[in-house]
């Protein structure tokens, strides 16, 4: 259980801050960060070190539960249940919250800016250059190969540049 709480401990601000850049509910960001470490505590034991860092391990959770909430709002399933199932948060909770997600608001500006690209090219440079994750790490929460993910990173963040270099442009004239 220590080890637990250490994983926890270390990486709970990064995987709030993950689901910060995608929302602005403090408690969509609260149940989405809560679900993810149910399910890292309840599979804690299938962890391979062998296969990536604690890290990767759980932002592909943190991915993977986000892509479940997603799926579940698109059709609508279950509403009463999840709006049911909700422990209502304390008014510091709430501001905490709130803080943090202010903290991210970059974040979300830089993640809708994203939108230009590929679904996958998107979720590496946020995992990389966002959260942090080296390179292979990345690759391992993505389940691809660490050389794909570093060509796609190269060339995402061309287009990026590009991106920029037209929009400052276009403000200039």
């Amino acid at each position: 259980m220590a080890e637990f709480e250490k994983l926890y401990r270390s990486q709970v601000a990064a995987v709030t801050a993950f689901f910060a850049r995608r929302t602005a509910d403090p408690q969509a960001v609260a149940d989405l960060t809560s679900d993810t470490f149910v399910h890292v505590i309840t599979s804690f034991g299938t962890f391979d070190p062998a296969k990536g860092t604690v890290r990767s391990w759980v932002f592909g959770i943190a991915r993977r539960v986000y892509a479940r909430h997603c799926e579940a709002y698109r059709h609508h399933q279950d509403k009463v249940l999840r709006l049911a199932g909700r422990r209502p948060l304390e008014s510091d909770e709430m501001a905490e919250l709130a803080d943090r997600i202010d903290a991210e608001r970059a974040g979300r500006e830089l993640v809708a800016e994203l939108a230009t690209l590929p679904s996958l090219d998107r979720e590496i440079v946020e995992l990389v250059d966002i959260a942090g994750l080296k390179p292979a790490e990345a690759a391992h929460a993505l389940g691809a190969s660490p050389g794909s993910i570093r060509m796609r990173l190269m060339r995402a963040r061309a287009r990026l540049r590009k991106i920029a270099n037209h929009e400052r442009s276009q403000g200039d004239g």
